[in-house]
């Protein structure tokens, strides 16, 4: 037997060497065949030396990043996974095969891998830039900064890397960083003009509009037909009120990439603007597959806007409060083709929404029971965003309702509200709102120091205000004002804390003053008496010209002039409220009345 062995051996050595020699003289002829650009040939000739050396692992490295290259991705996936059955602790194998479940957009398998590749080898870079674009796809951004700061160490010239670190940091709220990361590069000799991108990128967030413009116009300097500096640029002159411009940069970038989604959506706002909704509404959509986008499990097929005919639908939640209740006014449109209707919303609407569509059912978003039972009882057929409705139902001026409220507060909260407005005694009640949105949606934009109110709140002899403010520190901001002298505003937690209640707080209202927040879109929606004041760089809702606006009847809109200065805003809204304050007082029963008529309440 030991002598039949090694006469065995003896004869298979030759065999061996010649497969390895034979597999190299492949080897090296598929590389010459990639490189002249005929990858078929070149795979082919990898398969036949992979045939005599199946363990090779240069050999399937080398398929698998060809597939790749022709997006072959699940070709690629599958040379990778075999080269690392037999090599397991590869870590270049595990790089690679994590990069192309990147490409692949199976984000949670390419961070298994990336993670597998550092364990192996801490020091692989590309493994670890791999991981912070994953990270960034996956939502975990406070993560991938700390990988791309490492990378912006190491590269600090390098365009790329300063351009996504700086995005993340602007994604994250921390725009002083930002501004100092970019202003380093370009410090340096020769920056990229990355850098200058970069830069217009927190002035555009920080809504330091003038400076972005200049940032992007460096940027052109270095790329003139860049798609992205020819967009951001566009955005730009969007928010300086220059529209027209803005129209030209949206066309030529659209010129350049006809798929470009930044610039289309962008283009969509600028149509809004301008009441142009049947242009606006199909661009809009790009919103669906924005990155910032969180991706959702689809429950039925799109609707595509044909008829109805009484089918089942899915209304699936998204943006934020005031977006939500803005859309809305589309469903009722909806619930009259539709047989049956499911409808999610944000936690705190919910309330309203049931009461508003009874014949809907409604619930909440991330109520995992809530969504099961509506499911089951509507069994969609089709589903559609909320903020795609209008563009079925909003497509001109004419399409818009002359409502007096779509949603509906409780009647016996309402009485509660009124009761207790009542004991100020005589006068109109107002509530007033002055602080909207968050750092990245431009709270310093859309707010007016409580302060600054003063032209307004000097009528609080005949006039009683009421804090609708819904931000922690509100309820000190009112008080403090009273203890410099100011006028009492009175501040009722119990109303901000839920919002039926702010609802009905609303309804019995006379009037609501805000800024550009969620309550405006909640009073007219109620159809309940609202005034908003709207800075220069208005947001579309708030069209660009005129005091009203189609969504609700009841608004009316005191616009910033381009100076950007509160004060006049502020003193128009005064004059307008010393007007309505004289007829309230010889008007007072036809008040009453129209109150009790219950516009914006439940009955």
């Amino acid at each position: 037997m030991f002598i039949t062995a090694l006469v065995r051996s003896a004869l298979a050595y030759p065999l061996h060497a010649w497969r390895t020699r034979r597999s190299k003289v492949l080897f090296a002829a598929a590389m010459r065949e990639a490189d002249a650009g005929d990858t078929p040939r070149a795979l082919r000739t990898l398969a036949r030396a992979a045939a005599l050396e199946p363990r090779n692992v240069a050999i399937h490295a080398a398929a698998g990043r060809l597939h790749a290259e022709a997006q072959a991705y699940g070709a690629a996936r599958a040379s990778f996974e075999q080269l690392l059955s037999f090599a397991p602790d590869y870590a270049e194998g595990h790089t690679d095969l994590a990069t192309v479940c990147r490409l692949a957009a199976d984000y949670e398998a390419a961070e298994i891998g990336y993670r597998r590749a550092l364990s192996l080898s801490p020091g692989n870079t590309v493994a670890r830039d791999g991981l912070a674009l994953v990270l960034l796809q996956r939502r975990s951004p406070v993560e991938a900064l700390e990988y791309l700061r490492a990378a912006h160490r190491e590269r600090p010239r390098d365009g790329g890397t300063l351009k996504l670190l700086v995005e993340t940091l602007v994604q994250l709220g921390a725009y002083a960083e930002a501004r100092e990361t970019a202003h380093a590069v370009l410090d340096a000799p020769s920056p990229p003009y990355e850098a200058w991108l970069s830069l217009g990128l927190v002035y555009r967030r920080t809504y330091r509009s003038a400076q972005a413009l200049a940032c992007y116009e460096k940027a052109a300097k270095h790329r003139a037909g860049d798609v992205e500096v020819i967009t951001n640029r566009a955005i730009t002159l969007q928010n300086l009120g220059r529209l027209d411009e803005a129209f030209a940069g949206y066309e030529a970038a659209l010129a350049l990439a006809p798929d470009y989604a930044l610039a289309r959506f962008h283009r969509s706002l600028a149509y809004l603007l301008t009441g142009d909704y049947a242009a606006a509404w199909p661009d809009y959509e790009t919103r669906l597959v924005s990155s910032d986008r969180a991706p959702r499990a689809a429950v039925a097929p799109r609707w595509d806007g044909s008829p109805l005919r009484q089918r089942a639908v899915l209304v699936h939640s998204e943006q934020g409060i005031g977006d939500e209740i803005l859309f809305a006014s589309c469903l009722p449109d909806l619930l009259r083709d539709a047989g049956a209707c499911a409808i999610e919303c944000a936690p705190k609407l919910r309330g309203l929404f049931q009461n508003a569509f009874p014949q809907a059912h409604v619930y909440a978003a991330g109520d995992a029971n809530g969504q099961a039972a509506a499911l089951a009882a509507v069994r969609p057929q089709v589903e559609v965003a909320l903020g795609s409705l209008p563009l079925h139902y909003r497509r001109s001026l004419a399409d818009f309702p002359s409502h007096t409220g779509y949603l509906r507060a409780d009647s016996r909260r309402v009485d509660a509200w009124r009761a207790r407005l009542e004991s100020f005694g005589p006068g109109l009640k107002i509530g007033i709102s002055w602080r909207g949105g968050t750092e990245q949606s431009g709270v310093a934009l859309r707010s007016i120091a409580l302060d600054q109110w003063a032209p307004v709140l000097a009528l609080s002899g005949s006039v009683h205000f009421v804090s609708l403010q819904y931000t922690e520190g509100a309820a000190a901001e009112t008080q403090a004002l009273h203890e410099r002298g100011g006028p009492r505003v009175a501040h009722w937690p119990e109303a901000i804390d839920d919002y039926e209640e702010t609802a009905a707080l609303v309804a019995a209202l006379d009037l609501t003053i805000t800024v550009c927040t969620a309550v405006f879109d909640l009073a007219g929606a109620l159809g309940r008496p609202v005034w908003a004041m709207v800075p220069r760089a208005a947001e579309w809702r708030y069209g660009n010209a005129g005091e009203a606006i189609p969504w609700y009847p009841s608004a009316r809109i005191f616009r910033q002039r381009p100076d950007a200065d509160w004060a006049p805003v502020l003193e128009r809204a005064a004059a307008a409220l010393r007007t309505l304050e004289g007829e309230a007082r010889t008007s007072e029963p036809a008040r009453r009345a129209t109150d009790a008529r219950g516009c914006g309440i439940d009955s």
